[in-house]
């Protein structure tokens, strides 16, 4: 997709607002070695510092992440106890073909930088307005075009264009209470524009420029990232490799769960839908024409069955003792089955009562969250997977 863009022409500037990774930890290094090689390959023009690229920063000591090509920006995160910051706080990219430089800088909300990662990490956000403004006015002297990475969300991105005077445009990113009207809104000379999260689209944003150098017109165009999309051969391959290494870590995982010495087996704490059918056949049944018993293969379209991010709310008790693996190990557990949602099934399955199993809506938006499921409703949704009652054989009693 960013190679047919190129060829279309005209200078093609890319950027990316933060949190390419959603956690800290071995899944995370794991996930961005294949990142630190992908983004260059790509070559991104900047990234904004999310805060888990911070928390990445701080306990790898590595703030050169994509390499001295690719400035990792932040204007208003410092390390708490040093006081210093944690990435370079602006950048101008080199004149374009038209003849442009543009000004670059970025920020985090400070909401996003939450007590566990000031106490964790020793990272603190300052105000963003304030930190902006010193930011931009440097840019401004030498910039035609200032550009803002703005790691807040929607309507703080609005705030930005207009507490901070000097900014052209401001590129929203962060998951977001509710997606915003429009994809872009001018907010008096400032163009803002709402990016959507998990790489499920590439924002295109065309800009008109006036021989003043001045924006004159934008349009912005949300572009479906999906599985009919060519592969590039070096970067699919990165992701191989990835898939190798996160099973290759799931399994020593699991040999150190089970004790696998002596040939000790996975405990089953799972006992698999089919288990449940044998008292429940109409719920199974239905369940079986719902996108829950099909949650797997929507993985599958998208090759994205070894990834954690995803795996986590398409099978059945993942990193949970005796829940799904991989696909090779536990395929019994693939899909959204019963246990899922209800709790593990193994004790009920012995001494069947009433009581097991409540389903809340805070169960659901573990899964359901706004950045992967935005038009999530609980009573539509419930509706939709809701079973019918049958009697339970084993006891008499109506669950």
């Amino acid at each position: 997709m960013i190679s047919n863009l190129r060829n279309q022409g005209g200078s093609v500037l890319l950027f990316d607002t933060g949190d390419v990774i959603t956690g800290i930890g071995r899944q995370a290094e794991i996930k961005m070695d294949v990142y630190t090689r992908a983004i260059p390959r790509m070559r991104y023009d900047a990234m904004g510092m999310g805060e888990m690229e911070a928390g990445f920063v701080k306990t790898t000591s590595r703030k050169w992440i994509y390499g001295k090509d690719i400035p990792l920006l932040s204007a208003n995160l410092i390390d708490s106890e040093t006081g210093t910051p944690l990435a370079d706080a602006a950048y101008t990219v080199r004149k374009t073909a038209e003849g442009l430089s543009i000004g670059v800088t970025a920020v985090v909300d400070e909401r996003f930088v939450q007590p566990y990662f000031q106490q964790q990490y020793k990272i603190r956000a300052l105000p963003v307005v304030d930190s902006l403004k010193k930011v931009v006015e440097e840019l401004r002297k030498k910039s035609d075009l200032v550009v803002v990475l703005a790691h807040t969300g929607y309507e703080t991105a609005k705030r930005l264009a207009t507490e901070v005077p000097g900014i052209d445009i401001v590129i929203s990113g962060h998951a977001i209470a509710a997606p915003p009207p429009t994809p872009m809104e001018q907010v008096g000379t400032t163009y803002v524009m709402q990016v959507k999260s998990s790489g499920t689209h590439v924002g295109k944003l065309v800009l008109d420029i006036g021989e003043d150098k001045k924006i004159q017109s934008a349009t912005v165009e949300q572009l479906p990232v999906t599985s009919d999309l060519s592969d590039d051969p070096e970067i699919l391959e990165m992701v191989k490799n990835h898939d190798k290494e996160w099973e290759a870590y799931i399994a020593s995982l699991r040999a150190g769960q089970t004790g696998m010495i002596g040939g000790s087996q996975q405990p089953q704490t799972f006992v698999t839908a089919l288990k449940c059918r044998e008292c429940h056949i109409s719920e199974y049944d239905s369940w079986l024409q719902t996108k829950h018993a099909q949650a797997f293969q929507s993985l599958r379209k998208d090759n994205r069955t070894t990834d954690p991010e995803c795996v986590a709310c398409h099978t059945t008790g993942y990193k949970l003792e005796g829940g799904f693996t991989s696909e090779n190990a536990t395929p019994q557990l693939r899909n959204v089955q019963c246990e899922a949602c209800h709790g593990s099934g193994t004790r009920h399955s012995r001494n069947p009562a009433k009581g097991y199993g409540l389903v809340l809506e805070s169960t659901c938006v573990q899964c359901h969250d706004k950045p992967n499921s935005p038009d999530f409703e609980y009573k539509t949704y419930a509706e939709r997977v809701r079973h019918k009652k049958t009697s339970d054989t084993s006891n008499g009693q109506q669950n």
